[in-house]
């Protein structure tokens, strides 16, 4: 036989052999994983009326249920959210390797992207579950159709220490914290269906075009709870997990309405990047939309996956491998810091004209926000008035009663040199005065 065709039976074998090897494996991690469960503690991970079968860009509900044979052992983290976008608690496992995580490039790159927290109760377990909601596509992007089978090891638990504990070796801290390991869950992605993913998306306009429900003002009259609240949010994260160049578009069109920033994490998880970067620049350009600080470092934040095309760094404790060199780890997280800061300098000034063809109060907005990155470049540009406003230290002075109170706060902060001296004070005082007639 020769060589090419041994390569070739070699190349067969192998795609005959490895599904099952790999489901072998899988299913092994998870028996050794789930051995480690306390035996008088429970978990089981489910679907939402048990669903098994999603369209692709469905999304996906899950249940998790903790219950424990000893009452008041096990303390268990109840979040639901995090603001940030993702749960930290969470340590899915997949039966392969083929499937996007969709927001790995905004958490994992160590410059832009963070876990910030949120309200969640510390509930103890007893004998009757305690239930959780998630959803997987915070996690995964099923972008082919096919059956997939998942575990979750949890990193809600805790509890206190024992004596049994520190003769085993364990330290004498309070608590202890571990993962429980839940069931397998099977879920099947349908092929794509053209006619769902299109009426799925007039859906979701249907909730978006409504008007924003308004909402209580500082000491004004309470406001009674509006369903359309919990619409609205769950309407935006179906077009998240959506992902298509039309869920792109339909996002900037509500950014506009909203005169807010588009969806980060829409951006980020996109099935089509190119396409979202291209609608993000159109958006960025356009007469009315006010640039902000954080659309900046955004669009950094794609020049710099696309040059340096980083690596996912370790985000929590149970990501970090035994033997690491953390001091190699915070020198690359530090080196990556240092070069999206230029690439943020950068696109702040590339933006500069941008900004200027703008509508006045978007062109406003926009300049303050470059100028808070690039101050000398935006200056120069007369996106934003000099540090003295064009005017000597007399006309300051004379003219600042009539100042916006927002000038008036700098002039008596930041800026307080511009004005120091006695003719400042009878200035004050009139001022004084005539804000208590």
């Amino acid at each position: 036989m020769s060589s090419v065709r041994l390569v070739g039976f070699g190349l067969l074998s192998l795609l005959i052999v490895a599904p099952s090897t790999y489901a072998q494996s899988f299913e092994s991690r998870h028996q050794r994983d789930l051995s480690a469960n306390p035996s008088d503690l429970h978990f089981r991970l489910g679907t939402t009326a048990g669903a098994r079968k999603f369209h692709r860009g469905e999304r996906i509900p899950l249940t998790l249920e903790f219950w424990s044979d000893s009452p008041d052992k096990y303390k268990l983290n109840g979040a639901t959210y995090d603001r940030s976008g993702r749960l930290p608690t969470e340590e899915f496992v997949l039966d392969r390797d083929d499937v996007a995580d969709p927001y790995v490039d905004y958490f994992a790159t160590g410059v832009l992207g963070g876990i910030v927290g949120g309200l969640r109760g510390n509930p103890v377990l007893d004998t009757k579950p305690y239930r959780i909601e998630l959803n997987l596509n915070d996690w995964f992007r099923f972008d082919r159709a096919g059956t997939y089978r998942v575990y979750l090891k949890s990193h809600r638990l805790s509890r206190e220490r024992t004596a049994l504990d520190l003769s085993a070796g364990e330290s004498d801290r309070k608590t202890i914290q571990f993962a429980a390991v839940s069931n397998l869950l099977e879920v099947r992605i349908l092929p794509d269906d053209p006619a769902w993913t299109e009426s799925k998306l007039r859906e979701i306009e249907s909730v978006l075009v409504q008007p924003e429900p308004e909402f209580p003002k500082p000491g004004g009259p309470p406001i009674p709870v509006n369903q359309l609240e919990d619409e609205l949010r769950s309407a935006r994260q179906d077009l998240r997990y959506l992902a298509t160049p039309a869920a792109v578009e339909l996002a900037f069109q509500d950014a506009y309405k909203l005169s807010n920033r588009p969806d980060t994490l829409l951006l980020i998880g996109a099935r089509d990047r190119g396409q979202a970067i291209a609608a993000f620049d159109r958006y960025l350009a356009a007469p009315t939309a006010a640039i902000t600080e954080w659309d900046i470092r955004l669009r950094a934040l794609f020049t710099f996956l696309q040059k340096e095309a980083p690596k996912p760094l370790p985000m929590f404790a149970w990501q970090i491998a035994e033997g690491t060199d953390m001091q190699k780890f915070w020198a690359e997280g530090e080196t990556r810091h240092k070069r999206f800061t230029e690439l943020v300098h950068a696109e702040a000034i590339r933006l500069i004209p941008v900004a200027a063809t703008k509508e006045q109060a978007a062109r406003k907005t926009s300049g303050e926000a470059i100028a808070a990155i690039a101050p000398v470049e935006a200056k120069t540009a007369l996106l934003v008035p000099p540090d003295d406003y064009g005017l000597s230290s007399e006309e300051l002075i004379a003219q600042f009663p009539n100042f916006p109170a927002q000038q008036q706060f700098e002039l008596l902060g930041k800026k307080w040199d511009l004005v120091r001296g006695p003719a400042m004070i009878s200035v004050l005082r009139s001022v004084i005065e005539s804000g208590c007639t």
